[in-house]
């Protein structure tokens, strides 16, 4: 009689439990299936794929997005920002579906501003879009958090930029706007 009621428990059980655990597996390899390109019609990057190293189909652009990722963050940590932004922004157009792609683009973008090299407009404006777009679409809540502030700090970035830029328009003073900004942080 026990084991009567243990079999009709345990059936019970994988009526419900299976279907949850496939469905969380089902969704394990898409972890922010809602991610896609900022602007469509504007590509990342238009370098091909490398087809001779890596090989055709979607094994091998996934595999080259995995090696120009990995590449891509060791030449952030150098301070290569310029080619890391180039290789990032390869293996985004490549696998534009995984959003530590993403996350490594923008954390690269945002860092060469943080380093006051060569930062322009649009510079700031596709930091800024990306950072939106993993804000909005990326599952993993520290990224979203991080990606709020991003975007916060360089809206406010923009904003000091067009200022400046109106003002230097207008025949003012002529300011290191971004020197400006980064005082202003710092005062907070």
């Amino acid at each position: 009689m026990f084991a009567k009621k243990m079999r009709a428990l345990n059936a019970a059980l994988l009526v419900v439990a299976v279907p949850f655990i496939f469905s969380g597996a089902a969704l394990a390899d898409v972890i922010s299936p809602q991610i896609h390109a900022v602007d469509p019609d504007r590509p990342y990057s238009n370098e091909k794929p490398n087809t001779a190293y890596y090989g055709t189909g979607v094994a091998g652009r996934m595999s080259e997005a995995s090696a120009l990722r990995f590449q891509g963050e060791r030449d952030t940590d150098d301070g290569k920002f310029d080619v890391a932004i180039h290789e990032l922004a390869k293996a985004v157009q490549l696998d534009p579906g995984d959003p530590s792609g993403h996350v490594l683009y923008a954390r690269a973008l945002s860092r060469k501003i943080k380093a006051h090299a060569h930062v322009t407009p649009d510079l700031v404006a596709t930091a800024i879009g990306e950072w939106k777009l993993l804000w909005r679409h990326d599952a993993d809540y520290s990224e979203q958090f991080e990606a709020r502030d991003e975007t916060r700090k360089l809206t406010k970035l923009a904003k000091v930029m067009q200022k400046e830029a109106k003002r230097h328009k207008h025949g003012g003073p002529q300011q290191d706007f971004v020197a400006e900004k980064q005082k202003q942080d710092t005062a907070q």
